[in-house]
């Protein structure tokens, strides 16, 4: 999709003045570097194009719009405006590792709950003190890390509980200091008959960002996942999706 974008539309990769928070060669901030790497290759025009590069302009380097083809061919989200800046990149990359340490905040506490001896009390710590929570076999909501710590007295301690190796499946969502991670696992323990009860299960964590920047569940609801009525699953047969 970049490239198509690069041979046929009249893309723009921003270099934008400072008020912008973009990339300037006029900006006394931009590195000796930068400016050598771009001088000659396109001048900037504010008071006609905003400091944009062009990169269809004749004044575009060959090269230039090479060097701009490889990033879009990695980053099509971002060029599907047909634009690109600085800002948009450091964006990007924010949310990236944000959702990488939801994600790692998450697996931290499927690592607790299957942790070997009683970590009900570790476990509950990871929540809020005003946390709301349904686990998978609870009969009811519990509020508060008491409650949260009673119902873990149970579950964390089923002996060989561990989650099933490549289960776990998770969508993040990133909204200033809050989060959402919704998903998949599944729990296994062994059984008396030599073999492994499985419970495959559906999530979703509402995290809250903490004073030292991690991340402290503020309400999580855990279910078994639900067998598709028959009727939905001989529909979606039916159906062939685009």
């Amino acid at each position: 999709m970049a490239s198509a974008f690069f041979l046929g539309l009249n893309l723009i990769a921003v270099c934008a003045v400072p008020a912008l928070a973009g990339i300037s060669l006029q900006d006394p901030s931009t590195s000796a570097a930068m400016r050598t790497k771009w001088a000659g290759v396109v001048e900037e025009e504010p008071a006609t194009t905003g400091g944009k590069i062009r990169l269809s302009e004749a004044s575009a380097s060959d090269a230039l719009r090479r060097s701009w083809a490889g990033i879009a061919a990695e980053m099509d989200e971002v060029f599907e405006a047909g634009s690109f800046t600085a800002t948009h990149l450091a964006s990007q990359q924010e949310s990236a590792a944000a959702k990488a340490s939801v994600d790692a905040t998450t697996a931290h506490w499927m690592d607790v709950v299957t942790a070997p001896g009683d970590t009900s009390d570790e476990v509950s710590g990871l929540y809020a003190a005003d946390a709301v929570f349904w686990g998978s076999v609870s009969e009811g909501v519990r509020v508060g890390r008491e409650a949260i710590q009673d119902y873990f007295d149970y579950f964390a301690n089923i002996p060989g509980l561990r989650v099933k190796p490549g289960s776990f499946q998770s969508h993040v969502q990133i909204m200033g200091d809050f989060a959402i991670s919704s998903g998949y696992y599944t729990f296994q323990f062994p059984n008396d008959r030599g073999g492994m009860n499985t419970i495959p299960a559906r999530f979703t964590f509402y995290y809250r960002r903490t004073a030292e920047g991690g991340w402290e569940i503020v309400n999580h609801h855990s279910s078994q996942m639900p067998a598709s009525p028959q009727t939905v699953l001989n529909a979606s047969l039916r159906s062939p999706r685009a």
